[in-house]
């Protein structure tokens, strides 16, 4: 399946992330769900975010804090690697 693919049924539409020196999505499927993610520079390439949708809220963290954190957006995550 091809991200476009989930056009509109789960997102209404696919944009290019521009926060921070991202330049593209990443998409995974899972066994039960999928998940849309990107990174971005946090702190001078000391700190990455990895911002991931999961349209059933099964985020995990990945790195080394173990802490996700809200959005403000529904189904969006994040966690900092470290």
């Amino acid at each position: 399946m091809e991200l476009s693919q989930l056009i509109p049924e789960y997102i209404d539409s696919i944009s290019v992330p521009s926060s921070m020196g991202s330049k593209e999505f990443v998409y995974r499927r899972t066994d039960e769900t999928f998940e849309v993610e990107f990174y971005q520079n946090v702190i001078m390439n000391f700190n990455i975010e990895v911002v991931v949708y999961n349209p059933l809220d099964r985020q995990e963290s990945r790195g080394g804090i173990p802490f996700l954190y809200e959005t403000g957006h529904e189904h969006w995550k994040y966690c900092i690697l470290d």
